[in-house]
């Protein structure tokens, strides 16, 4: 795998972080388990892959709007991630 800049040097990272991770989308702050469409991972694990020359992050971006952006944006910023649903949203 090589990064957009060229670069062979590929770190890939993976932990365990159950439910303690932690994020801040805009100021909006979310705790519990790792979102599964924030290209990080998903569940108890965080796992990623960056550049150790130019620090870029690899994978697919730009994302689409994440669940839990939905949540603060949507559903009166609960992050109650990913048990419950706002009425506005059926496709949720």
């Amino acid at each position: 795998m090589a990064c957009k800049c060229g670069s062979g040097r590929i770190a890939d990272l993976g932990a365990k972080c159950s439910d303690n991770f932690g994020v801040s989308i805009s100021s909006q702050d979310h705790e519990g388990y790792v979102p599964t469409d924030m290209g990080i991972g998903g569940g108890d694990y965080v796992r990623l892959q960056w550049c150790l020359d130019c620090g870029q992050i690899q994978g697919k971006f730009p994302l689409p709007k994440t669940e839990l952006e939905h949540r603060f944006e949507c559903c009166g910023g609960n992050d109650d991630y990913p048990q419950t649903h706002c009425t506005d949203c059926p496709d949720r």
